[in-house]
C-alpha cells in the first residue's frame, strides 16, 4: 500500500492497528481508546527495595525473552544507564529478542549496535537515533523496522497501549529503601 507521500509500505507492517500516513488531518475526529498498565497501589512500605547489583534488580523485575525495556534520556550523550542495563541483561542474564523503547539513543549507547548485529536486540522505538545504532539500523541489520515517534508520541503510544514496557530503567544518584529516586546525594560512580 502506498502512503500519502508515495512510499510503498509492505502489508506485513500494517498489523496491530498500524496504518500508513494518509495525509494531514486524516484522523481528525476519530476516537482512540487509552489503555494503561495495571498498577498495584502501595500506600505503606512493605520491604526494602535496595539491591546490591543491577543484575539482582533485573532478576527481581522478572526478566524474560522478548521483553520491552525503556530508558529516559536525561543525560543525553553522557547516559550510560541504557548501555549498562542492556549489557547486564544480555551478557549476565542471557536475555534475547530485546525490544528497546527509549526516549533517545546516541553514541553513548553504541554497544547496543553490537547486539543489533548479533540479532539479540530485535526492535527499537525511539524519538531519535544517532551514532552506530543509527548506522546499523540504516544498513537493515535490525530484525524489525525501527519505529521513530515524536518526543510526545512516545508517551502517547504508551498511554494508548501500543507499547507495553516490561522494565523501565532510570538513572538516579540516590534512592531510599522504598525505591524513591533522587537527583542529589549518593556515591559518584565513574564508568
Amino acid at each position: 500500500m502506498k502512503n500519502a507521500v508515495g512510499r510503498e509500505i509492505p502489508d506485513e507492517l500494517l498489523v496491530n492497528n498500524k496504518r500508513v500516513y494518509s495525509g494531514k488531518n486524516q484522523i481528525d475526529g476519530q476516537y482512540e481508546q487509552k489503555v494503561g498498565p495495571k498498577r498495584r497501589i502501595g500506600e505503606k512500605p512493605r520491604e526494602n527495595k535496595l539491591v546490591a547489583t543491577l543484575r539482582e534488580a533485573c532478576e527481581k523485575c522478572g526478566v524474560h525473552y522478548g521483553m520491552t525495556i525503556s530508558f529516559h534520556s536525561v543525560f543525553r550523550n553522557g547516559d550510560y544507564v541504557a548501555s549498562m542495563a542492556v549489557k547486564t541483561l544480555v551478557e549476565e542474564l542471557g536475555v534475547k529478542d530485546l525490544n528497546i523503547a527509549a526516549t533517545s539513543l546516541g553514541s553513548a549507547h553504541d554497544i547496543i549496535a553490537d547486539y543489533i548485529e548479533k540479532g539479540i536486540v530485535t526492535g527499537i522505538q525511539t524519538s531519535g537515533v544517532r551514532g552506530r545504532i543509527g548506522e546499523v539500523i540504516s544498513e537493515g541489520k535490525l530484525k524489525t523496522p525501527a519505529i521513530i515517534r515524536s518526543h510526545g508520541g512516545r508517551p502517547r503510544a504508551i498511554a494508548a497501549g501500543e507499547v507495553t514496557i516490561d522494565i523501565a530503567f532510570i538513572g538516579a544518584s540516590a534512592s531510599d529503601y522504598y525505591g524513591n529516586a533522587a537527583g542529589i546525594g549518593g556515591k559518584i560512580i565513574v564508568v
